[in-house]
């Protein structure tokens, strides 16, 4: 039998905050799975009658010494569930169900829950407020890269536990039965009990590899160092009907467009360059970005006039406010495709764009896929049928093949030319940074690829327009705006460990004079020659130095001698 005593930093005692925080009626509090009662006296000052639910008949007796009101119950008996505890309660109004470090104990959880819905059901649907252990605490993540699951007698992996719970699982669990969470005080412990060994690097936040596997756990979502969950859910009347499932096949690329929708010319080119696309496996989300629907319902009737072999692939979205970013993660939120690939309004493409990204992406699963992109030069004219034109050749000014080094210090890839893999970026919370008025691609491409890294298809595939006047938007923002939000982007990149890809090295070494961290003029270093320099001229110093001769001396003879023997 396990004993665990009432503390305020620990799941009781964020249960009895959830308790007070959700006010509670007055009635009897139903603890399943209690233990020996460690929240019994605390509900008891705060006017809570409280019936404890135990199989172990130790932990009963113990109960009963203190006063407070037992019961055995075996919670595997699914079938009698429901009755058994409806006796129990003999009418009395229940306030709340506590199910406190119960769910990772039953071997048949689904049945047990569909039990539980029964009874609760009978008894009035009073909350659930239940705490159930992280299996996703960053410390056992880690430690499983090291291949270490180390089961102890108490703790995130008691050796008891027949089940592991993470929050999607939980959640699912609990949704399928028919409740909804209502509120939340989660448990939260840094290190945990699974910290240890101490010098294991994998879990010690301060070393390169512990530092990398948080960064990549706390991608994944807010729970990283969540000790347990403890949460308040309600029953409703009904269960639930999932939604209907898609069961169209996912395409393999989601375009995703942005566009004011005042080019109306430059969106037309765009979209025939989409609708010649010799892989017609993708479908595009063009995200209209305007306050006046009338904007969107243009868009439409401009989609309206394709074939509807593309037409029906187009999805128009209505978007409000925001700066650049916004469409983008509109229609990021929106996609169905396996890649998400972005296209503004006044880029163009070739009829291979998206068969280029397909050939990457099946050569180099989960990498950013990544074409060549050439630039041309326009400006605006007068005149309703051609509203600008080129004023310059096209020329391929970037290189083929994606290099980190480089781009960490300017951008080579513009928005046209890459798409991202969507398991990754919903995986880790991947998304384009609203704050930043420019360079928006840039932070995503380089967030993105320090996890998945880039194939290559040398291929030039999209014209990236260079507007001459104030179309653009280095027109548009000047030089400060840009700085800031480079400087917002480096920062971020910096404040976390950097995965680099492999070859990386050689080129480090080779430039090492261009890359050495030191620097003359740094007061630290003065003063640390200032000190050598006491040193060696101190009397001390200069009196020892006969001694120190010697000693070289009768060091070059003793070498000597061992050579010989």
């Amino acid at each position: 039998m396990k004993s665990f005593d009432f503390a305020w930093r620990s799941p009781y005692g964020h249960i009895v905050r959830l308790v007070e925080e959700l006010a509670l009626s007055p009635g009897l509090v139903l603890d399943i799975g209690c233990g020996t009662a460690p929240l019994a006296e605390q509900l008891a000052e705060r006017g809570y009658q409280y019936l404890g639910l135990e199989i172990d008949e130790e932990a009963i007796a113990l109960m009963i010494e203190r006063g407070i009101d037992a019961r055995w119950l075996d919670l595997r008996k699914h079938e009698t569930l429901a009755a058994e505890i409806v006796e129990l309660v003999a009418g009395r109004p229940v306030a709340a169900i506590l199910m406190l470090d119960v769910l990772e104990h039953i071997p048949a959880p689904n049945d047990f829950l569909a039990a539980l819905r029964t009874t609760t059901t009978q008894l009035g649907r009073p909350p659930l407020l239940m705490s159930v252990p992280n299996a996703t605490h960053i410390d056992v993540v880690a430690k499983l890269t090291a291949a270490r699951w180390d089961m102890r007698p108490s703790g995130l992996l008691d050796q008891t536990h027949v089940g592991f719970f993470g929050e999607a699982r939980l959640t699912e669990m609990l949704a399928g039965h028919g409740w909804r969470q209502m509120a939340e005080n989660d448990f939260s412990l840094d290190p945990s009990d699974q910290h240890f060994p101490a010098d294991l690097a994998h879990i010690e936040a301060q070393t390169n590899l512990g530092a990398f596997l948080r960064a990549v756990r706390e991608a994944a979502d807010d729970h990283a160092i969540v000790n347990q969950f403890v949460r308040a859910y309600v029953l409703l009347e009904t269960t639930p009907r999932a939604p209907e499932a898609d069961t169209s096949p996912a395409p393999f690329l989601s375009v995703a467009m942005r566009t004011t929708g005042d080019r109306e010319i430059a969106l037309l080119d765009a979209l025939t360059c989409l609708a010649a696309q010799t892989d017609p496996d993708f479908e595009v989300l063009l995200a209209v970005h305007h306050h006046d629907p009338a904007r969107a319902e243009l868009c439409r009737q401009l989609v309206s006039t394709f074939h509807p072999s593309f037409a029906f692939r187009v999805r128009v979205l209505e978007v409000v406010g925001g700066g650049r970013s916004r469409p983008l993660n509109a229609a990021l939120d929106e996609a169905r495709g396996r890649y998400l690939a972005f296209l503004d309004d006044d880029d163009l493409v070739t009829g291979d764009w998206v068969e280029q990204f397909r050939v990457g992406a099946e050569r180099r699963p989960g990498r950013i896929v990544r074409s060549a992109s050439a630039d041309q030069s326009h400006a605006l004219r007068s005149g309703p049928l051609m509203p600008y034109e080129p004023t310059g050749p096209v020329a391929v000014t970037r290189p083929l093949r994606f290099d980190a080094l480089t781009h960490y210090h300017h951008n080579e890839t513009p928005i046209c030319s890459f798409a991202l893999p969507m398991q990754t970026l919903r995986s880790l919370r991947l998304r384009f940074d609203e704050s930043l008025a420019v360079v928006e691609d840039w932070d995503l491409l380089m967030r993105t690829s320090t996890w998945t890294g880039v194939v290559d298809t040398e291929v030039v595939t999209s014209l990236y327009r260079r507007w001459d006047a104030v179309e653009g938007s280095l027109a548009q923002h000047d030089a400060q705006v840009w700085d800031v939000a480079r400087e917002a982007v480096l920062d971020r990149l910096d404040a976390g460990p950097v995965l680099l890809p492999a070859g990386t090295v050689r080129r480090l070494a080779s430039n090492a004079a261009h890359y050495r961290i030191e620097d003359a003029t740094d007061p630290r270093v003065a003063a640390l020659e200032a000190q050598l320099a006491a040193f060696e001229n101190s009397q001390w110093w200069r009196l020892t130095a006969p001694m120190r001769r010697v000693g070289t001396v009768a060091r070059r003879i003793a070498r000597r001698v061992l050579r010989r023997t």
